[in-house]
């Protein structure tokens, strides 16, 4: 199944229904003309000819009817063609993105998630009615614009970094190795709520740390530096990427 096939289908039967009501607009007004000056004999002609252009809507309106309900929207997203579709199209914008299984996938810094029982398709924390991909990963692609030119406290950001990892340093002690703290700990202390963490997801937190990153702030005003291990180490890391846009991870934070 391929929803631009449909929609295809749909613009045409679209183009005579769109037509047929500018015919039937401009017909009506021809009917309140003639009302208006007693032309009796054009209003003949204006009534047949508005049930002609109201005939033209009903059987356009009835194939767009048909080819909907024809559209197996459950089979288009279950059965696979729609994430097909939504890869093909990424490719083509070259939208890095990554299958995380149950139809979840990273399109860094956003998230795209589809739900097999409703169908709802949610981009980041928004859901989007949307069963064509073409026009998915257009709002995606807008949205990551978007957050690119977003405003961004690199000195904010690093305080508050700062902050959370002395946190993580003051709950764990001499258990960590060369004061080396866990990224995903350092994001539980910024985000320590359900709450906070749905309105701060650790894609976000990965993304300003990726913007910390580029900004080359890395000093605190205590004479502390930023040092961050960007090995993988297994599923405590995170993704992201970078200016180049190059994948690489978040692994492990000290202020020394």
């Amino acid at each position: 199944m391929n929803y631009e096939e449909l929609a295809s289908q749909l613009n045409t039967a679209e183009k005579t229904l769109n037509e047929s009501l500018k015919d039937g607009t401009k017909t009506c007004k021809t009917i309140l003309k003639d009302t208006e000056n007693g032309d009796l004999k054009d209003l003949d002609k204006a009534i047949k000819a508005m049930e002609a252009s109201i005939e033209s809507q009903k059987e356009a309106l009835k194939t767009i009817r048909e080819a909907i309900e024809g559209f197996d929207r459950t089979k288009y997203i279950v059965g696979g063609d729609f994430s097909k579709q939504m890869l093909e199209e990424c490719e083509k914008r070259e939208i890095d993105v990554r299958d995380l299984g149950g139809m979840v996938y990273d399109m860094f810094p956003s998230k795209v998630t589809i739900n097999r029982e409703t169908l709802d398709i949610t981009l980041d924390k928004k859901k989007v009615q949307c069963f064509r991909p073409k026009a998915l990963v257009q709002t995606v692609k807008e949205t990551q614009e978007k957050l690119k030119k977003e405003k961004f406290n690199d000195e904010r950001f690093i305080r508050e970094l700062a902050a959370a990892y002395d946190l993580v340093v003051l709950k764990k002690g001499k258990k960590l190795k060369d004061g080396n703290a866990l990224i995903k700990d350092i994001y539980a202390m910024m985000a320590p709520t359900a709450r906070a963490k749905k309105e701060y997801d650790l894609q976000t937190f990965a993304f300003d740390l990726a913007r910390l990153l580029a900004s080359g702030t890395r000093y605190l005003k205590d004479g502390r530096f930023l040092d961050i291990d960007s090995s993988r180490h297994g599923s405590d890391a995170i993704r992201y990427l970078d200016v180049n846009g190059n994948e690489n991870y978040f692994s492990m934070i000290c202020f020394r």
